[in-house]
């Protein structure tokens, strides 16, 4: 196993856990907390996907790296997004 695959595996286990947390872990009383809570983790669960897919387009050749380069920047700013509504005060 090299390094790169290492690298992958770790990413999308990350992704994954931080997915399940978010679904599973949020169990507060204030619904808005909730809701910041749930947006938090999906936005860095996000980035964790967004890192997995840069890995699997370093690890290819070709048009499709670059496709999956473009997922990967798409990952990432769905993920900065929810995380950013996340820390917004309610007002």
């Amino acid at each position: 196993m090299t390094v790169l695959n290492v690298v992958q595996l770790l990413t999308f286990v990350a992704a994954l856990g931080l997915f399940a947390y978010a679904v599973i872990a949020p169990r507060e009383a204030n619904p808005t907390k909730r809701e910041r809570r749930t947006q938090l983790y999906l936005g860095a669960s996000m980035i964790a996907l967004a890192a997995f897919m840069a890995t699997l387009a370093l690890d290819s050749a070709g048009w499709s790296s670059y496709l999956k380069g473009v997922a990967a920047a798409a990952f990432l700013v769905v993920g900065l997004v929810r995380i950013t509504k996340s820390r917004k005060t309610s007002r």
